[in-house]
Formats: C-alpha cells, structure tokens, sequence
C-alpha cells in the first residue's frame, strides 16, 4: 500500500518504548467496526502477526462483529490468512442468542475439564441455536452468496460515488460494508450532519443505515445487512440509499 505500512510500524514503535510496561498483547479487529468501518490491506496484518511473533507478544483478534459470515468468509482470519494467537467470538455465532467464546492456540490451552463451568455457562439454547446458525451457513452457501453480494452492492456504490461528490470512499468485505461521506474530496472534510441526515431518511423510508462514530465524528454510514437478505431487498435498500444520497446532496 501507498502508506509503506507505516501504521504497522507506529504498533512497532510503541511497543519498543513500553517496554518497562509489560506489554503482552496487541489486540485489534481485523475489520474496524465502530471504528469507522475501515478494511485494513492484508500486508498491514502480516506485519503486525511479524512484529507480534518479533516481540514475544500474542495477537487477539477480536471477530466479534466479523466472525460466522459477516466478511464472506468463516473468520477474518481466513480472509486475511493469517492466524491471531487468540480469537474472540460471539453475536453472530448464535443467530441472536447469548452465546460468546474464544479460539486459543495449542500451547495456550489452561483449563482442565470443568474448569470453565460457571452459572451461565452452557447455555442449552444457546448451544442448539448456534449449531443450527452454522448448519444455515453451510447449508444455504451463505458464505458465497455474501461475497457475490459484494461485489453487486460495491460496484453499485461506487457508480453512485462516480455521481455523488459527497461520496468519499466505498469500502469493505462481505456484507460489511461502509460509505463515507465528505464534503470536499480534497480535504476529506467529514460530512457528520450530512451522515446523520441520510441515516434519518432512512427511518423514513423504511431502511435502517447504521452510522459509525469513529474518533468523536459520525461520517461513515453502513450497510451490514443479515447474510439471508433476499435480492429485492438489497435493490431495495440501494435505491433508498441513493435516493437519500440524491437529497442531502441537493439540499447541502
């Protein structure tokens, strides 16, 4: 990337200079959710597994948003092939249920059978829910069908950022996907009450666009629908997209 990965680095820098601090893990989603939707390049996750092997520190790759289909894949770690020390799981994983857990390596391992048990633990519900959420992915090929809805809805916006000035970016994987708006391209100046205006058409019109707060702003509006939305509504979806887009730009 055009960046040199100097964002890797920046990890790299801070570890080196707390080192008195203990630090013993680097944790991070691979996909930033509430952090502004942003879809790191593959090489920045390499380089940050490289430093993280280099300094004796683990990874923790938080999939809690991305994990069980959301990026077209299983797990991030699988689009992104490579393998966190720890991964943390959970939302998705029991179609709604209360159901979270984590994958450790091998050497990682600690508990003993039974160790883990607690009052909330074990939740049958949950456990039969999320066995039926993976048999439903399998079953339907919804891991497929949600990278072959990528590409249509990413090409479709980013016809529309060809029309709409106020269209910074277009980015994602899978059905994660994030629009940011702007009101100069040049400065990339956050377009926050523009942002806000979209997600309230929206409501109106019977589509509920997520909005993303990153860093004290709200300029990145996102569209995570479930992996089981039918075609017509993901025309839907994006010709109210549109029509908002249409509105708040006439209107800015």
């Amino acid at each position: 990337p055009s960046c040199n990965l100097e964002c890797a680095r920046f990890i790299e820098d801070t570890i080196d200079k707390e080192k008195n601090a203990g630090i013993i893990a680097v944790m991070m989603e691979p996909v930033q959710g509430n952090g502004g939707q942003i879809s790191f390049p593959p090489e920045f996750h390499r380089k940050v597994r490289e430093i993280c092997d280099r300094q004796g520190i683990l990874l923790i790759w938080d999939e809690i948003q991305t994990g069980f289909g959301r990026v077209g894949k299983m797990f991030a770690a699988e689009l992104y092939r490579v393998v966190p020390d720890i991964l943390v799981f959970g939302k998705a994983v029991a179609g709604g249920f209360p159901l979270a857990g984590i994958i450790v390596r091998d050497n990682l391992k600690r508990f003993d059978a039974g160790e883990n048990a607690f009052t909330f633990a074990h939740f049958p519900l949950s456990l039969v829910a999320a066995l039926t959420t993976i048999d439903v992915l399998e079953e339907g090929k919804l891991l497929e069908r949600c990278n072959r809805l990528n590409q249509h809805i990413i090409a479709h916006l980013r016809n529309l950022q060809e029309k709409y000035e106020i269209i910074g970016d277009v980015r994602g994987p899978g059905l994660a996907i994030g629009i940011e708006l702007v009101k100069d391209r040049d400065s990339k100046e956050p377009a926050v009450k523009e942002a806000n205006e979209v997600v309230r058409l929206g409501l109106e019109r019977g589509v509920m666009f997520g909005i993303s707060k990153y860093g004290g702003l709200g300029n990145v509006i996102k569209i995570k629908p479930p992996l089981v939305i039918s075609d017509e509504e993901v025309e839907r979806v994006l010709s109210v997209f549109e029509g908002c887009i249409a509105e708040v730009q006439r209107h800015g």
